[in-house]
């Protein structure tokens, strides 16, 4: 089945760090009745695309076609090969490509090397910076970092929750917004 992902554009963020626990949601973004028959439809039709909404900020996104780099610090191969996995989830229909250097140990962050995306396992929370705000930040310094779900990049304690928590933090490193931060969400009123 073909994916189409239709993107809200929110410009007006100013905050670079994004976190999260809970994972991204794609589908519908509200309980609005429009919106779950266009995606039920789609869902009971093979020759119509499932369609998936999300919030981005159209300032902090990687140029189409793009090759984003991705380092990792202190972490086994194996924690690296279960993220790089489940990363590679968000670009089966994107014009990206992550390069996380070669199978089995990737690339590791101490090269001293200008990766794009820094990922490390500290016990400082779930977090990562919104799209390519990771580069305008200390490339020598994580970009992005997953604490739930493994025992501090040595192997993953709790695949579900790694796995929740990966797909959150990867699609803040997309550009991907909270959906309270759309302009749409109207939190303010």
């Amino acid at each position: 089945m073909k994916y189409v992902l239709i993107i809200s554009v929110f410009v007006g963020i100013s905050s670079a760090k994004a976190h999260g626990v809970d994972g991204i949601n794609l589908g519908p973004p509200s309980n609005d009745p429009k919106s779950l028959v266009k995606t039920m439809k789609a869902d009971k039709d093979p020759a119509l695309p499932r369609i998936a909404e999300g919030v981005t900020n159209g300032f902090k996104l990687w140029s189409a076609g793009s090759v984003v780099s991705v380092c990792f610090f202190d972490s086994s191969s194996d924690v690296r090969r279960q993220f790089a996995d489940i990363a590679n989830t968000w670009l089966k229909n994107a014009n990206l490509k992550f390069d996380f250097g070669a199978a089995p140990d990737f690339r590791s962050c101490d090269d001293g090397s200008q990766y794009n995306i820094r990922v490390s396992f500290n016990n400082t929370g779930n977090w990562s910076y919104v799209g390519t705000d990771a580069v305008r930040v200390d490339r020598s310094a994580p970009s992005l970092n997953v604490q739930s779900g493994n025992n501090s990049g040595q192997h993953v304690t709790s695949a579900n929750q790694f796995k929740t928590v990966v797909l959150h933090e990867v699609g803040h490193a997309l550009a991907m917004e909270h959906e309270h931060q759309s302009p749409a969400a109207k939190c303010d009123q």
